[in-house]
């Protein structure tokens, strides 16, 4: 009876996360898809904080190496004199809430790959109505060459393609987990994939283009080595082949974006990285707090005064962390990313050992995309938890999901 109580928990934790974040890439109303956020999700993480003893992956290092790591920074604001009082508390509702989510995530994970098929299928969908629907609004209303954006999380031209390929690329490493794949799964997969990368593309976001270009010569390399079976491989030649003309497709279609986005250069990456290192926190140890304003630090003031650029943020997600939580919380960033990479290599279940080069891609994926744009790993609900802890959250459940715990998981 326990397990069935569990069981029940993830699926109701699974269907309120996964609202949540479809209802945030269609509508603008942050209230409105916050509220599955706060009145489901976390009424049953509180739930399950009261029967913790029955969740055992919640005792796992590297999950509570990023309890650690969320603790740490929001509590760091308040060794921050120059902070205000309300600046403080904020950024404590901005720790719990981002620790209900990461829980909620690694939760959904064990109920996901209990039907890895259908949940592969229903992420590959979402991002492609997604992506389908922003685009279209970017056509109608005329906005082409600018710079695509949507609603919700999507309204930013960074964290929403970012967003958008963590989701696919989180439903692509369920779909590689299930191993029961059917001619409707492939083409859900190449049509989510196809506009997706349309998406990015008009997004002209350089570093989603880059991250999502790597992850996918990865994944093409790793299927290529991990797969013995010669109709495997011949899908996923398919697959790449596709991926190709779809880049060869966009290169030819829209020349003259591809060419602004590379006269754009590096964006003042390298300067604002340098201002911070040259000017740094005023406390080495822990940083300016969680709530400080990186304009409005020696960094940020340098890069006004020097360049005539203000900045809000470093645009890492290490210098983000260093920033804001010092060297104590680089040292816990380091040590999460440490327990979760240790892990990918050294788990020893059947299931996972065919999925782990994939993981591994993902994992890239990530540091990837939060190493030009990433900064805070405590955050208000929004686009920042969709491409750093979305993805890790995932991988740390997935992780802790072999063999025997989903088959019991099902058998629930």
């Amino acid at each position: 009876m326990k397990s069935a109580h569990i069981f029940d928990v993830r699926k109701w934790l699974s269907l309120f996360l996964l609202l949540f974040i479809t209802l945030s890439l269609f509508v603008p109303w942050p209230a409105f898809y916050r509220a599955f956020l706060f009145f489901g999700v976390f009424p049953l993480i509180l739930w399950v904080l009261f029967n913790i003893r029955s969740f055992p992956v919640l005792k796992d290092p590297a999950f509570i190496s990023s309890v650690a790591l969320v603790v740490y920074s929001m509590l760091s604001s308040f060794l921050s004199v120059e902070l205000p009082v309300d600046s403080q508390f904020q950024i404590l509702r901005w720790g719990i809430s981002t620790l209900f989510f990461c829980t909620a995530v690694v939760l959904s994970t064990q109920r996901w790959l209990g039907e890895p098929d259908f949940f592969a299928r229903l992420m590959f969908s979402i991002v492609l109505l997604a992506a389908l629907y922003t685009i279209a609004k970017y056509i109608w209303l005329g906005e082409f060459p600018s710079r695509i954006s949507g609603f919700g999380f999507l309204g930013h031209p960074i964290l929403g393609p970012s967003t958008l390929i963590s989701i696919w690329a989180v439903g692509f490493v369920i779909f590689c987990s299930g191993g029961r794949e059917k001619p409707t799964d492939w083409l859900v997969l190449v049509s989510s994939f196809v506009v997706l990368f349309c998406y990015v593309f008009l997004s002209q976001s350089r570093g989603a283009v880059v991250a999502f270009s790597v992850f996918l010569v990865l994944v093409f390399l790793v299927s290529l080595w991990a797969s013995e079976n010669n109709v495997a491989k011949r899908h996923w030649f398919f697959f790449f082949l596709a991926c190709l003309l779809s880049l060869s497709s966009f290169l030819i279609m829209w020349s003259d974006l591809f060419a602004s986005m590379v006269e754009r250069g590096v964006s003042h990456r390298p300067k604002i990285w340098l201002s911070l290192l040259n000017n740094p926190p005023p406390s080495v140890w822990f940083g300016a707090g969680a709530g400080s304003e990186f304009s409005l630090s020696s960094a940020g003031m340098n890069l006004l005064e020097n360049f005539g650029l203000t900045i809000d943020h470093p645009h890492n997600i290490v210098l983000g962390v260093y920033f804001y939580s010092g060297l104590v919380g680089v040292f816990l960033l380091t040590l999460f990313i440490g327990f979760v990479v240790y892990k990918v290599l050294s788990e020893k279940g059947t299931r996972l050992k065919a999925v782990r080069p994939f993981i591994l891609c993902l994992l890239v994926l990530t540091l990837l995309l939060n190493a030009t744009d990433g900064h805070r790993v405590v955050a208000p609900p929004g686009a920042d938890w969709m491409f750093f802890w979305f993805p890790l959250s995932f991988i740390v459940g997935l992780l802790w999901s072999g063999d025997a715990r989903l088959a019991g998981n099902q058998a629930a």
